[in-house]
């Protein structure tokens, strides 16, 4: 199991730390989706955090213990809209996101014993269907 303690603004030790996670348990080609994931639960957290990472069954689960409520993801429903960006590409990138702890507790779950072609071809038309959308409010 690893831990850190890391303020909001600190990406590049989020990065170094997710890096040490993935070479560490040897999925080096998971460290791209968990950082774009992870960077958006700290900028959506706004605060400091305590990120702990351990394994489970199929995977990989990455807690993240903050002092306040900063996670409501009920919002996951309009995940498409604009106000929502960061929750879309976390529930997109992930395979779960659990809260708990009256929202001071997400847990992501990540699976990495190999990704079912159906899931995989969901989250690509998941992140098209989004990017079509931002490219339409943008023009």
């Amino acid at each position: 199991m690893d831990t850190i303690k890391i303020e909001q603004n600190q990406f590049q030790i989020l990065e170094s730390f997710i890096e040490h996670v993935c070479e560490s348990r040897h999925i080096y080609n998971y460290i791209g989706a968990i950082s774009v994931t992870m960077e958006n639960v700290m900028s959506l957290a706004k605060c400091s955090a305590e990120i702990t990472v351990s394994s489970y069954k199929d995977g990989i689960c990455f807690c993240i213990n903050t002092e306040i409520n900063s996670f409501d993801f009920n919002a996951f429903a309009a995940a498409l809209s604009s106000e929502n960006e960061q929750i879309f590409i976390i529930s997109s990138l992930s395979d779960k996101a659990k809260v708990s702890n009256d929202g001071k507790t997400l847990s992501l779950y990540f699976r990495i014993e190999g990704i079912e072609e159906e899931l995989f071809v969901d989250r690509k038309q998941k992140i098209n269907t989004y990017s079509l959308q931002k490219v339409k409010v943008l023009n």
